[in-house]
């Protein structure tokens, strides 16, 4: 009996099945030497080519496949994927929906409502996991993501409430711990979310993220030590940019460490992850008749460096310059708009890569690229790695990047003095200022000193609760100590309701022999208008230390209260301190903690002098070089263009 002859295409799908791909491939091609047409060997081979790391031919056989076959969901959905590993994400939203039309499975709505976070289109995503989870409920991943999207839309409340099942069914995995972590804290529950996060670690499933989590929550309350050795921990267990960004961040709010031990952290960081990724000869062309200007930043939203943008912004000249905006910004709010109104081009880096953002910024042919706040949120310093631009400026972020690709930083003389003892990768390119900040015009009047009537003084601080460390508060309570009727506010969102948070500030100042009922620490998310209004209470405003405020003090100035502030060596400890050398305020500028005390002492016996300083402070501040935006874009213009023909000479047109 002759035997029976198989199938050649269902011998090529065994081959495929068992990962034996070189026969596989033979198989689907050899059909297609005779049959150019077979859907089925168009759409496998192109699944072979994708495992075998050529998603180019994998492109080209699956779109070959729709055309053959073109109600067949599955091709439409593997063409979503190979088109998502080439970097087109656009495309690949197409074809998902086409194969959710055609074919509706929770993996092409997963990958569809993926692919929508990834371009930022967070209200697509949103309906698209709502509709999995409405046909497939017990989708655990979909009601993960979409707890997790609802949260980056601004939803904290909705995502906790859509996280609740998978809270309740045991076992509860590390991440879905980590998830509710992140929830809780935009929630302030600070307590409960630091017990999510040791769950995770301790399941040991995915800990890195725990890790992170966990370090961000001890630093926003102020343990700076313990959310350091928790930074160490996430780093050597995953070496990569983001915990050691996450590292160089907490480092700032350190008061125990030298401008010395600071450059070593930044040194390792290099060595780590900011070597040269991409050939330094590779070629650039500048354009002729402008000068290309690119803004790396993932705070192009509200925020404050958006808003110290803007300014700037509104007034460039737009004959001489082209201003291109690279944002990793998920939902464009009201700011983001008004940016991408102002400049010649807006780009969304979600979900690429580096490499793919460096390649994205060479397109359009940027000649010099200002990253922001490297260390910070969502930024991508590391992209300057990649040599992404001829020229590489980090802008906004109060310390060295550390990395050798990056060419420059943007200061004053006042955050960076020549003798300073603080070390840097790039050069530095001194501004005659740097803050710069619009006029407050939601602001509500500037009332009469408090202690006038009151009878006591009242000091205020609405900094970030991270930048309050033991060194700190105990000087603080110090100061209570020694002016006996006096007060102390403290405000930073909805942040100080929390009780851990409450009883580390009680202690200190309970140490110093000070009653905790002289502080007031305030709750909740206000309005500008509302939150400047904290600021009618208080007659002088106390500056932290060694990570000093920039906004907090411009908007305690504008309100007519003056500001004390220490600065150190290094430069993230010398914003206020820069602004009031600016505004011939730098009395307020102490030497030394004792001359901190002094000065707050010696403001205070003088109720009159700060009265007559409080009526004169904000239209002092709104005469400035602080609030002028056309003098800031001058300068800042000026030196872009400088930089653009020492460039223009070494790069051949």
């Amino acid at each position: 009996m002759p035997p029976v002859k198989q199938d050649p295409f269902l011998v090529a799908v065994n081959h495929h099945r068992s990962c034996n791909l070189t026969a596989a491939a033979q198989g689907y091609r050899a059909i297609l030497t005779k049959q150019p047409n077979h859907a089925g060997a168009l759409h496998y081979l192109g699944l072979v080519s994708l495992q075998m790391n050529n998603p180019q031919e994998a492109l080209n056989l699956i779109q070959k496949a729709t055309t053959v076959s073109p109600q067949d969901g599955e091709i439409r959905y593997n063409l979503g994927n190979v088109l998502n590993q080439l970097g087109r994400p656009a495309e690949a939203v197409e074809a998902f929906r086409h194969a959710c039309r055609l074919q509706p499975t929770p993996s092409s709505y997963y990958n569809l409502a993926n692919t929508l976070v990834r371009l930022g289109r967070l209200v697509e995503a949103l309906e698209t996991y709502s509709g999995l989870l409405q046909r497939w409920p017990q989708e655990k991943n979909a009601r993960r993501n979409l707890a997790l999207t609802q949260l980056e839309s601004g939803q904290p409340q909705q995502a906790w409430t859509t996280l609740q099942p998978l809270l309740q069914q045991l076992p509860v995995h590390g991440e879905v711990h980590t998830l509710a972590a992140r929830i809780l804290q935009v929630l302030g529950q600070f307590g409960p979310a630091i017990t999510h996060c040791q769950q995770a670690i301790q399941l040991g499933e995915k800990p890195v993220a725990a890790l992170r989590q966990l370090a961000t929550l001890q630093l926003n309350m102020g343990l700076v030590p313990e959310a350091l050795t928790t930074c160490r921990r996430s780093m050597a267990l995953a070496p990569d940019s983001d915990s050691g960004r996450m590292l160089l961040n907490t480092l700032l709010y350190h008061p125990g460490l030298t401008p010395e031990q600071h450059w070593q952290e930044h040194q390792n960081f290099n060595q780590l992850f900011g070597s040269p990724q991409q050939n330094q000869t590779v070629g650039f062309t500048l354009r002729q008749d402008k000068i290309t200007i690119g803004i790396l930043s993932a705070d192009l939203r509200q925020h404050v460096i958006a808003r110290n943008l803007l300014p700037l912004l509104e007034h460039y000249d737009r004959q001489r310059f082209a201003i291109h905006c690279f944002a990793e910004v998920a939902t464009m709010d009201e700011i983001s708009h008004k940016i991408a109104s102002l400049v010649d081009g807006w780009h969304s880096t979600s979900g690429l890569s580096d490499a793919q953002v460096a390649q994205l910024i060479r397109q359009q042919g940027v000649a010099i690229l200002l990253v922001t706040a490297g260390r910070f949120d969502r930024n991508r310093p590391t992209v300057a790695t990649w040599r992404a631009a001829p020229l590489q400026i980090s802008w906004h972020d109060p310390a060295t990047s550390g990395i050798s690709t990056m060419d420059g930083l943007l200061a004053d003389r006042h955050l960076v003095p020549r003798t300073g003892s603080e070390k840097f990768a790039e050069r530095i390119l001194r501004l005659p200022g740097f803050f710069l900040h619009h006029p407050l015009s939601e602001a509500p009047p500037v009332n009469p000193l408090p202690m006038l009537s009151q009878g006591y003084p009242t000091f205020i601080s609405c900094n970030n609760p991270a930048k309050l460390n033991d060194q700190l508060l105990t000087l603080w309570a110090k100061l209570l100590a020694r002016i006996p009727d006096s007060r102390l506010i403290l405000k930073y969102r909805h942040w100080f309701g929390e009780p851990l948070l409450r009883e580390r500030i009680f202690t200190l100042f309970r140490q110093q022999g000070v009653d905790v009922e002289r502080l007031s620490l305030i709750t909740g998310d206000l309005s500008l208008h509302n939150h400047l209004t904290i600021y009618q209470q208080a007659d002088l405003a106390l500056d932290p230390f060694p990570f000093c405020g920039s906004t907090t003090t411009f908007e305690a100035l504008w309100m007519g209260v003056p500001v004390v502030t220490l600065p150190g060596e290094t430069m993230v400890s010398r914003w206020s301190a820069a602004m009031l050398w600016q505004l011939g305020l730098g009395e307020w500028v102490a030497g030394s903690e004792e001359e901190y005390l002094m000065i707050c002492e010696k403001a205070v016996a003088n109720p009159e002098g700060l009265q007559h300083l409080r009526v004169s402070l904000t239209e002092r501040l709104a005469q400035s070089s602080l609030c002028d935006g056309k003098r800031w874009s001058r300068h800042w213009q000026r030196l872009l263009g400088f930089l653009h023909g020492a460039l223009a000479n070494t790069i051949k047109r």
